[in-house]
C-alpha cells in the first residue's frame, strides 16, 4: 500500500467559478475600484474585490450573515475566485463594513447604475427596441393630494376594487 500525501487540501468551487469568471470578464473589480475609496491602509482587499466576494457569497446558496463571509470562503479557492494573494480571512467584517460604508457615501444606485451603463455600452447591449413595464399598488385611507413625483388616484384596479386609490409604478 502506498503512503498518500497528507498535505492534500480540498477546495470547493461549484458554480462560483462561472460567476467569478463573469465578474472578471466584466472587469467588475476594476470598475468598482475606480470609483470607491481605497484609503483603508489596514485592508488588503480592494472595494472591488469585496463586491465580487459579496456577489459570490450571495449567489453561493448560503444563508451567511456579512460577518460570516470569511467563513463561507474558508474551503474555497479564494485566490482563483477573488484575486491573487487574497485569503478567506481578508474578507472579514471590517473590510466588508468599510466597503459598504464607501458604497453608501458614493451612492449605491449611482455606483451600480454607472457600472451597468458602462458594461452595456462596452458590450453593445443596447438595442433599438426597449420594453417598459408597469404595475399598480392599491392604497387605503385618506390622502390629501399627492407627494413629490407621486400621484395617488383612482384607476384600473387589478384587484377589481375601483373604490380604492392606487399608485402606478412604471
Amino acid at each position: 500500500m502506498q503512503n498518500i500525501n497528507q498535505n492534500i487540501q480540498i477546495e470547493v468551487i461549484e458554480h462560483l467559478g462561472i460567476i467569478s469568471s463573469i465578474c472578471q470578464n466584466l472587469k467588475l473589480t476594476e470598475r468598482v475600484d475606480a470609483r470607491l475609496n481605497q484609503n483603508h491602509p489596514s485592508q488588503i482587499v480592494t472595494p472591488g474585490q469585496i463586491v465580487s466576494a459579496l456577489i459570490l457569497n450571495g449567489l453561493g446558496f448560503s444563508n451567511h450573515r456579512v460577518y460570516l463571509v470569511s467563513e463561507f470562503f474558508r474551503n474555497k479557492p479564494v485566490e482563483k475566485l477573488i484575486g491573487s494573494g487574497i485569503k478567506a480571512e481578508h474578507l472579514n467584517d471590517d473590510a466588508i463594513g468599510d466597503c459598504l460604508d464607501d458604497i453608501y457615501e458614493y451612492g449605491a444606485t449611482k455606483l451600480f447604475s454607472e457600472i451597468a451603463l458602462e458594461i452595456v455600452m462596452e458590450k453593445q447591449l443596447l438595442g433599438k427596441v426597449s420594453h417598459g413595464d408597469g404595475t399598480s399598488f392599491k392604497v387605503e385611507g385618506e390622502y390629501n393630494g399627492s407627494g413629490e413625483g407621486v400621484k395617488i388616484t383612482y384607476g384600473y384596479s387589478k384587484d377589481h376594487r375601483p373604490d380604492l386609490k392606487q399608485i402606478m409604478l412604471t
